[in-house]
Formats: structure tokens, sequence, C-alpha cells
């Protein structure tokens, strides 16, 4: 009779791959995983099997939501922006002109000769028909005229 050699340490623990796919295609995190599973992040880092499958899904989500973003940006001009930003290197750039030359006014004092000259349309005028209030002995404000 030939002796059975039996496996020594704990069973293999079983993994729902498809559950793993789905949840990676939703961009969950291994922490958000193991949570699910009921299974440790250290044992499932170390399964192949496991990663190789997050891997899969995780980039099928990523797939996903790219298509999602590039039909968005048909109706968004600001995911247009974005993606340019993300996959065209384009930057927002703030154009000013250098104030590098001496016989030319600087940036600063063409801002202050155009504030002088020009009046602002929001510009308050002063006036002097402000009515002023005193506080009586009760703490509450009274017009001078005695009203109030």
């Amino acid at each position: 009779m030939a002796k059975v050699k039996k496996k020594m340490g704990r069973p293999r623990v079983n993994i729902d791959l498809k559950t793993v796919k789905k949840l990676a295609y939703l961009q969950c995190t291994y922490e958000e995983i193991s949570a699910f599973l009921g299974i440790s992040k250290g044992t499932l880092s170390k399964r192949k099997d496991f990663t190789d499958t997050f891997k899969e899904g995780s980039e099928g989500g990523k797939v996903s939501l790219r298509r999602s973003q590039f039909k968005l940006a048909d109706r968004s001009p600001a995911m247009c922006i974005w993606l340019g930003k993300q996959y065209l290197n384009q930057r927002d750039t703030n154009f000013l002109p250098f104030d590098d030359k001496p016989d030319e006014p600087t940036t600063k004092q063409l801002f202050a000769e155009m504030e002088k000259s020009t009046p602002t349309p929001y510009a308050i005028p002063a006036t002097n028909n402000k009515r002023k209030i005193q506080s009586s002995s009760s703490g509450k404000a009274k017009r001078k005229n005695g009203t109030g």
C-alpha cells in the first residue's frame, strides 16, 4: 500500500476571478476588493491569477472611461480642454509683454496711466448726504433728525 503524502499548511483560498475583474473594471483598489471578498490584501497580492485578472479589469475600465470622456468632449468644451492637457501636452499660458526694454513704459506704468485717464463705469460718486446715526442711552441707534 502506497502512502499518500499530506499537504502541509492552510488550504488554498478560492478567489472569484469574475468578481475581481468586475470590481477592477470599476477602478476598485486592492483594499476594496480585499474587503469585498473577505480575503486579506497580502493573500490576494501573492496570487498571480488575482494580479493578472486585476490588471486586465483595471485596464478595461480605463479604456471605457477614456471612451466616455471622448464622447463627452463633443458636447463639453471643458472636457476638450482637459483632454488636450492630458494627452496633447497643452497648457494654459498667460501672455504678458516683457518689461525688459528701458525706453518703453512697463506694464505696471501702462495700467497706472489707464486708471488715471479712464473713469471706470463702476465708480461710485462721493455724496455728502449721508444720514448721521447716534446711539441713544437705550442702545438703539437713532437718526440725528429724531426719527427712527
